[in-house]
C-alpha cells in the first residue's frame, strides 16, 4: 500500500502565534512597509535579535534591499505559502502570508 504525500492544508493547527502577538511581545520589530508584487504593500519585521545587530537604519535598508532582490528569484524549494532565502550566508529572509521577516537562523 502506497502512502499519499500530505499537504500543509491537511494538517490541523495546534498552536498559532500571530505576527501581531510577536510584535506586542517584542519578539519582532516592525521596520516599515514595502511594495511587493503587483503594488501590494507588506510589512517588514526584524527579529529583536537581528534588529540589535542592525541598529543603523542605512545598514538595515541595505539588508532589506538585498532580501527583496533575493525573494524575486525563484527557488525549487519555494512553496505557495513561504519563500525563504539565505543572505550573506548568515541571515534569513522569509516571505509568507503575514509579511517579510529578517532573522538569524537560530531565531526560527
Amino acid at each position: 500500500m502506497t502512502k499519499e504525500p500530505h499537504s500543509d492544508d491537511d494538517m490541523p493547527v495546534i498552536v498559532e502565534y500571530t505576527r501581531e502577538q510577536a510584535i506586542a511581545d517584542g519578539v519582532l520589530v516592525p521596520t516599515g512597509l514595502v511594495g511587493y508584487k503587483g503594488g501590494k504593500f507588506v510589512q517588514v519585521c526584524f527579529t529583536a535579535h537581528l534588529f540589535e545587530a542592525f541598529k543603523d537604519a542605512t545598514e538595515r535598508d541595505r539588508l532589506v534591499s538585498e532580501g527583496l532582490k533575493a525573494l524575486r528569484r525563484s527557488d525549487p524549494e519555494d512553496t505557495r505559502y513561504r519563500l525563504l532565502r539565505v543572505l550573506r550566508r548568515k541571515y534569513w529572509v522569509i516571505l509568507d502570508g503575514d509579511g517579510i521577516t529578517f532573522l538569524y537562523p537560530s531565531d526560527y
